[in-house]
C-alpha cells in the first residue's frame, strides 16, 4: 500500500513509493537543487587565461618597482637642482669677491681714466656677472667712472652681446626715476654701437617721449621719468635726440657684424 502524497513513507512502503516521495521532495525544495547548483557555480572563481595570469603577476611585481623608480628619479632631480643652485650661489659669491677690488679701483678718488678703464676691462672678463656693477658705475654722470663703465660694457658685449643689450634696453625703458638723462644717453649710444637690433622698438618709444618737449609742460613730463637730481635742458634733449636718430639709423642700415 502506497504512502499518501506528502506523508513520510514508512519502512513497509515499497521502494518505488519511497523513491517517488524523495523525487517529489527534491523538486519542491526552495530554492531548488538546480538553483542551488547554479548559484554555487557562479560563486566559484572563474578560471583565468594564461595572459590574465601574467598581467596579474606583472601588476604585483612591476608596480612596486615602478613606484620606487619614480621616487628615485624625483629625488635625484630635486637633489640635482639644489646642487646646481648651491653651485651657482657659490660661484656668484666667488665672482663678487674677485670683482670687489676692481669696483673699488674704479671708485677710487683721483683715479685716472686709464686706471678706471683697466679695471672696467677686467670686470668685463666676468661676463654677465659684470653687468650690474658696470651699470652701477655708468650712473655716475659727468665722471670718469661713467666713461670707464661704457668701455667695460662694450668689452662685455664681445662675449655676452645678448646680456649687454638686455640690460641697456631695460635702462632706457625704466620710468621709475632710477637713471638720469646722461645715463640714458650713454645707453642709447651703446644700443646702436653694439647693434642691439632687439632694442629698435624701445628706441622708437623713447623718441616719442621727446616729441614736443619744447613745450614746458611736455618737458616737465619727460623730467618726471628721470632721476630727481638730473635736470635736462633743451640742449641736452637735442643731444639725446641726435643720438637716438643715429642709433636707429645704425640698426636700420648696418648689418650686425
Amino acid at each position: 500500500m502506497g504512502s499518501p502524497e506528502g506523508d513520510i513513507p514508512q519502512k513497509s512502503d515499497s521502494v518505488d513509493t519511497r523513491l517517488a516521495w524523495l523525487e517529489n521532495e527534491i523538486t519542491e525544495l526552495k530554492p531548488s537543487l538546480a538553483q542551488r547548483m547554479e548559484r554555487l557555480e557562479k560563486e566559484l572563481p572563474q578560471k583565468k587565461s594564461a595572459g590574465e595570469l601574467l598581467l596579474d603577476l606583472l601588476s604585483q611585481v612591476a608596480v612596486p618597482i615602478i613606484s620606487g623608480l619614480v621616487v628615485l628619479i624625483i629625488g635625484y632631480a630635486i637633489k640635482d637642482s639644489v646642487d646646481q643652485a648651491l653651485a651657482r650661489q657659490q660661484l656668484q659669491l666667488a665672482y663678487a669677491s674677485e670683482m670687489q677690488p676692481l669696483i673699488e679701483q674704479m671708485s677710487k678718488p683721483g683715479a685716472s681714466l686709464a686706471e678706471i678703464e683697466s679695471a672696467a676691462l677686467m670686470l668685463a672678463t666676468f661676463g654677465d656677472h659684470a653687468a650690474v656693477p658696470l651699470v652701477n658705475q655708468l650712473q655716475h654722470e659727468g665722471s670718469l667712472r661713467a666713461l670707464g663703465a661704457e668701455t667695460g660694457l662694450r668689452a662685455m658685449a664681445l662675449g655676452e652681446p645678448a646680456v649687454a643689450c638686455l640690460v641697456l634696453e631695460r635702462m632706457i625703458n625704466n620710468r621709475t626715476r632710477l637713471y638720469g638723462w646722461e645715463t640714458h644717453l650713454r645707453a642709447i649710444r651703446l644700443l646702436g654701437d653694439l647693434h642691439c637690433e632687439s632694442a629698435m622698438e624701445s628706441l622708437q618709444a623713447y623718441q616719442q617721449l621727446l616729441v614736443g618737449v619744447d613745450n614746458e609742460a611736455l618737458l616737465t613730463r619727460y623730467r618726471a621719468i628721470l632721476r630727481r637730481d638730473s635736470a635736462p635742458n633743451r640742449d641736452s634733449i637735442a643731444q639725446i635726440s641726435e643720438t637716438l636718430q643715429r642709433s636707429r639709423e645704425v640698426l636700420e642700415t648696418s648689418p650686425m657684424p
